[in-house]
């Protein structure tokens, strides 16, 4: 194996105000002092697609806010039959700190994916919260956003 040979970044350029739904619109390639190793991801509508086969290490980081809730998570969605069907590989639900009437989180996903067919494997990640959450996104600074490294082959 030649090691990693593509590690990309991506983004949420603005804010995104619901309680539940997907991460579908505002994404960028990372552009402040990064460029991207190989070929990359490609993104349609917030639906991610893998260069090449191997192991890829995913990172998915949030930051919100919102108005006395109580939950924020994040889901991970993968379909390995170009995108006819998708199945939850990976969530995480975090507390949320109260300050008054404003409530902060932070929410991640981590996962190994195996990618053993890359034409016709997807993913995109969903969000859930107990009522509104304003999940941060910014053109110049990654708040809400992920990373993904091509570790090896398999």
């Amino acid at each position: 194996s030649a090691g990693i040979t593509m590690a990309d970044q991506w983004r949420i350029t603005s804010n995104l105000s619901s309680s539940s739904g997907t991460f579908s619109a505002n994404w960028e390639r990372t552009d402040t002092e990064f460029d991207k190793l190989g070929t990359g991801l490609t993104e349609s509508s917030g639906v991610f697609s893998f260069p090449s086969n191997g192991l890829y290490l995913l990172h998915f980081h949030s930051t919100g806010a919102g108005n006395g809730d109580r939950y924020m998570g994040l889901i991970l969605k993968v379909s390995t039959d170009n995108g006819s069907s998708y199945q939850t590989r990976a969530e995480n639900y975090a507390s949320v700190y109260n300050s008054g009437n404003n409530t902060w989180g932070n929410a991640s996903i981590d996962v190994l994916l195996d990618v053993t067919n890359y034409s016709n494997f997807k993913f995109y990640f969903n969000h859930s919260s107990s009522g509104t959450i304003t999940w941060y996104g910014d053109t110049n600074n990654t708040w809400t956003g992920l990373y993904t490294l091509r570790i090896g082959d398999t």
